[in-house]
């Protein structure tokens, strides 16, 4: 035994020293950056641009993950006489993941050949027409002063902040209009994006086909790397954990473009049947901005109704109208038919993530902040739950009587408050 020991101890040692140097060095490397403030964002930019297509990679790997996995199913469950073997399921899954692609280059090519024109066409449109804003103030304050014109308090109340807000309007369009007008005229002959945009779009395309068609081995090296570096116990407890993060994410990226995609269609429809002007536009922009949770519907609404109001007021108040309805049909019938109750969180809770999540990163913590929420939401409850069934305490049925208790935790009666004492009533009632 002692010789043993003897032996093991060199080699414990050495790996002490072998983690202990690459951790210093990495100590130095960080202490270095943050003294050399310039040298930390030109190494971020580099890490940033080297790393865009890997990123956009694994993003569309994501995104066409359910829909292979669809299609492979599909194709495994059409083999009904014979059991599926290692061969062809290895085929099913390189021509799912095949047919995963071609759907996807085929809504990219309809949505670049079909809508892209018409929106570009309504960015101009929009263009022309707010260089006559003076004249569309003037049609405003006349359609109102011969709808209301009879009753001069509501005339004077209407017509006032009209004027105000041509003068307004006019100042910053003679601002913005250029640029617009620019933006426009470079998407009219084709330049979409920049070169670098164009170049990780096509490199993370080609890199998240690929990481599908190899999803099984990149997968079964993590878990062996996983499982090679920590204890055992540890791996289960994460790989559980990645497993319900990964349902949360996918139920709700799957459901929340479904319900977005549905709504842009229904409002698009709504708008050529109310004769509305730039109706793809319009549908584009409720579509993208229905994605941001509570505030999306708002935040499409404002320039939707401001478009639709150059061309005629009443128009403006009908779509406004049918907005209403629209995001009242989506939030009790759509939204609980395709989501479900994809994150589990209370609304009060996505509310608070959407406001911390966009004041910390912005829009991509807008978009993320419900999922990212929900995750932390279930493991925070099985924790609290676990804790109580530990300590022998069911509250389940007392939930309502024990928030109560909560407000008066500062209240003593005979030596005891009333939480002890509902704690007491609660492990009397389990002992029976």
């Amino acid at each position: 035994m002692n010789n043993n020991n003897e032996q093991t101890t060199p080699v414990k040692n050495f790996l002490q020293r072998r983690f202990i140097i690459p951790l210093a060095i990495v100590l130095v490397v960080i202490i270095y950056f943050l003294i050399d403030k310039a040298a930390a964002k030109s190494l971020a930019s580099t890490l940033k641009s080297v790393s865009a297509p890997l990123v956009a990679g694994l993003v569309v790997a994501y995104i066409l993950n359910p829909a292979m996995m669809l299609f492979e199913k599909w194709i495994i469950s059409s083999r009904k006489k014979k059991p599926a073997t290692p061969k062809f399921r290895r085929m099913a899954h390189t021509v799912a993941t095949a047919l995963a692609a071609i759907v996807a280059l085929v809504i990219i090519t309809c949505f670049v050949w079909l809508v892209a024109p018409q929106i570009i066409a309504s960015i101009a449109g929009i263009a022309e027409r707010f260089n006559s804003l003076p004249l569309y103030i003037e049609n405003l304050r006349y359609w109102v002063g011969e709808n209301f014109g009879f009753h001069s308090a509501i005339y004077d109340i209407v017509t006032a902040p009209l004027a105000r807000l041509g003068g307004y309007l006019e100042n910053i369009w003679a601002q913005i209009g250029p640029n617009i007008l620019a933006f426009a005229a470079k998407a009219g002959s084709g330049a979409l994006g920049v070169v670098s945009g164009i170049f990780n779009a096509v490199v993370g395309f080609v890199l998240g086909i690929n990481f599908l068609l190899s999803k099984k081995m990149i997968l079964s090296q993590i878990n062996r790397l996983m499982f090679a570096v920590f204890p055992e116990k540890t791996c289960d407890a994460a790989l559980g954990v990645l497993g319900k993060a990964n349902s949360i994410f996918r139920k709700y990226i799957t459901g929340l473009c479904l319900d977005s995609l549905t709504v842009g269609i229904i409002c698009t429809i709504g708008c050529l049947l109310l004769g509305a002007p730039f109706p793809f536009l319009i549908g584009a922009l409720v579509c993208v901005t229905n994605v941001i949770p509570v505030f999306g519907p708002f935040i499409g609404a404002v320039p939707s109704v401001l478009i639709i109001l150059t061309d005629s007021p009443l128009k403006a108040l009908w779509f406004l109208l049918f907005l209403v309805v629209l995001q009242q049909l989506d939030g009790n019938v759509l939204v609980p038919l395709i989501q479900g109750d994809a994150t589990g969180v209370p609304p009060v809770w996505i509310l608070v993530a959407v406001l911390t999540g966009g004041s910390l990163f912005g829009i991509v913590g807008v978009l993320l902040a419900v999922p990212v929420f929900a995750v932390i939401y279930m493991l925070s409850k099985e924790w609290v739950e676990y804790r109580l069934r530990k300590k022998g305490l069911e509250l389940g049925d007392h939930d309502e009587e024990f928030s109560t208790t909560l407000a008066a935790l500062d209240t003593k009666q005979s030596g005891k408050s009333k939480l002890e004492k509902l704690l007491d009533k609660i492990k009397g009632k389990k002992q029976k």
